[in-house]
């Protein structure tokens, strides 16, 4: 199926009230290939699952309150878990644990950047791009200060300084990470062919390394987003559900695909992803947009219900975070290393 690009934007916006928050992990200044954040490298089983990398900082942090490199650690994997989640109420906490480590350890570029991708996941992106400009500034040849940058340029409209930045990336070292933040680009700029195909070779660049199932999944999550914007309804489906194959639980895949199968008409579908998206938790535009699908099924009881969850939520709320449409677009990758140190690995070697 392919429908003019305009027809089906137009469509899926009709019906997507919400998405997931956009997150930029800094990492540290370790340039490390490709590397996604969130990695805790265990011995015997590779990458542990985020919620256990949480609860290992957690109880350092709780042994060792003055360690800023296991505050550092804790805030970067809640920034993780949040993307994975979509939990947003996590991205106050990163926050929180961001500035503990600084507190220790004020000069601490880590720390800092990591404090800064709590910021620009909360949409705080004047403060973000002044911290990460700052360390920046004492560390020039950090990929994690200026992917940070960059990326505030970015969400602060500054296409030119963030296009100077990404490139500056990319002929570094090429790989995944960077090439999504150029297809991110190029569709901002309007070219909707050069953003797929670069999301298509991030895609095929994810494949050499090892991932979580959530960041694996963002991949063709994207290639699906940017197919969206591009009209090709069939190719985004195809996308979309690959991304569901690796992780039947990525919010953005979820949430796309739903909306998408309810703007083409199939609103059983769309209902069952939408109670799926909200089986990792409640969200005012996600209750909105099940609503309104609901109401096409005749299902007008539930669906006021819905509605009246959505109002009490978006009441109760002054999360930037908590609303979006695809104009939000979730990145949450970033170029440089892992934000969590193995277990007695510094975070600052």
């Amino acid at each position: 199926m392919f429908i003019t690009r305009f027809a089906i934007v137009g469509l899926v916006a009709a019906v997507l009230a919400s998405t997931v928050a956009i997150v930029r992990d800094a990492g540290d200044d370790r340039p490390v290939a490709d590397a996604a954040p969130g990695i805790l490298l265990d011995d015997s089983s590779g990458i542990a699952p985020l919620g256990e990398v949480v609860e290992f900082f957690e109880r350092r942090v709780e042994n060792r309150p003055d360690d800023h490199v296991a505050q550092t650690n804790l805030a970067r994997s809640l920034g993780e878990l949040a993307a994975q989640t979509a939990d947003i109420g996590l991205y106050r906490e990163a926050e929180t644990a961001a500035r503990a480590a600084l507190e220790i350890a004020p000069g601490s570029r880590p720390a800092a950047l990591a404090l800064a991708s709590a910021l620009q996941a909360q949409h705080r992106f004047d403060e973000a791009l002044a911290i990460s400009t700052d360390v920046l500034d004492q560390a020039p040849s950090s990929t994690a200060a200026l992917t940070a940058v960059a990326d505030a340029y970015f969400e602060l409209g500054d296409l030119d300084r963030a296009g100077d930045a990404f490139r500056r990336l990319d002929a570094a070292g090429s790989n995944a990470a960077t090439l999504s933040r150029l297809a991110r680009l190029a569709s901002e700029r309007g070219d909707h062919d050069e953003s797929i195909e670069l999301a298509e070779r991030a895609e095929a660049a994810s494949a050499s390394f090892s991932l979580r199932p959530n960041q694996a999944a963002f991949y063709p999550f994207q290639t699906g987003h940017f197919r969206v914007h591009g009209g090709d309804v069939d190719g985004a489906m195809e996308s979309l559900e690959a991304a569901l194959d690796i992780d039947p639980d990525h919010p953005g895949a979820t949430e796309l695909l739903a909306s998408l199968l309810a703007a083409t008409g199939d609103f059983d579908g769309s209902a069952a992803l939408f109670e799926r998206r909200l089986g990792l938790g409640p969200a005012a535009g996600i209750h909105a947009s099940y609503a309104v699908v609901l109401r096409a099924l005749g299902r007008d009881d539930a669906a006021a219900e819905h509605e009246q969850l959505a109002r009490e939520l978006a009441a109760v709320t002054d999360d930037p975070t908590e609303h979006g449409h695809l104009s939000q677009f979730p990145l949450d990758l970033s170029s440089s290393g892992p934000v969590a140190a193995a277990p007695g690995e510094s975070a600052e070697s």
